[in-house]
């Protein structure tokens, strides 16, 4: 880790802009940024996730809770990658959790949030997350559920798995990435993992209301996945049928593949045409919905 780099990349990331690729900074910036002006505290880098934690204006008891829910959650997104090395995909990587006390562009009511940048000195994964005590009472999620602690876990596990897709198709020689994929598939998977790796409930209950919407209204996605109506809903359900029926180590070939055009991959991974797959989504839905 170049500590001029990082604190580089977190100043920028505070104050809402994005570095350019390949352009680290000639001299070594302040080691303790701060954003806007708000008090910065750190807490020891997570032996589980790999992630080190900063709050930015947050009390500890925030900057511990989320610490302890990545900290439960990350064996179970490290086994889902086993396939692909499991902990061992971030060696090369840094990965920071920024939680936030007060609402930004970059952690929200609604959402959270992931960046990546690569450069010459190493790769880093930089994580949103708004302070549990930070949300408003009364909120609800895209599928209507209350924003609560269980809802606050599914969103920083979407993050975390946003970065570990990112580096899945990241180390390879050459192929395509994740940011090339429909959005269906790069969110739909991130928040597949989310939901599937995070909690009891929403492997349960909020992936089900997800597969439940595809039900009532069909028409939210359309041939060949020309439309898919809200990538954050139907692409989880998308992604649950994709498990059902290639299952996950066939999907980690897919994000390793070499080709360079995402339908191209899946044509040699998974043996399907994008028209091909819409036919076999359409019989999984009548089979999943009973019609």
């Amino acid at each position: 880790m170049k500590r001029g780099w990082l604190a580089a990349f977190m100043l920028c990331a505070c104050a809402g802009t994005t570095p350019a690729p390949q352009a680290p900074p000639a001299a070594p910036a302040p080691a303790a940024p701060a954003c806007a002006g708000a008090t910065m505290q750190k807490i020891a880098a997570d032996s589980v996730s790999g992630c080190a934690f900063f709050g930015v204006a947050a009390s500890t008891q925030d900057l511990e809770q989320v610490r302890g829910w990545l900290e439960s959650a990350a064996p179970k997104v490290h086994d889902y990658f086993k396939p692909m090395g499991g902990r061992a995909l971030q060696r090369e990587a840094t990965c920071i959790v920024l939680v936030w006390g007060a609402e930004t562009e970059k952690a929200g009511q609604t959402h959270g949030g992931a960046e990546t940048w690569v450069a010459a000195k190493g790769y880093l994964g930089l994580i949103h997350h708004l302070a549990p005590s930070a949300f408003e009472p009364g909120g609800r999620t895209l599928a209507g559920e209350p924003r609560d602690d269980t809802s606050h876990q599914r969103v920083l596990v979407h993050e975390y798995a946003a970065f570990l897709l990112d580096l899945a198709t990241r180390n390879k020689a050459a192929g395509w990435r994740l940011q090339s994929a429909p959005e269906w598939f790069s969110q739909g998977y991130k928040e597949y993992l989310g939901a599937t790796l995070s909690t009891e409930h929403a492997r349960k209950v909020t992936l089900d209301l997800y597969r439940a919407s595809t039900c009532t209204e069909p028409a939210r996605i359309t041939t060949d996945f020309d439309k898919v109506t809200n990538v954050y809903m139907d692409g989880p359900t998308l992604l649950m049928f994709m498990h059902d029926e290639f299952g996950a180590e066939r999907l980690m070939r897919l994000l390793a593949s070499p080709e360079t055009e995402f339908w191209s991959a899946v044509r040699a991974t998974l043996a399907v045409s994008r028209h091909d797959l819409f036919t076999r989504w359409l019989a999984w839905r009548v089979r999943r919905c009973g019609r």
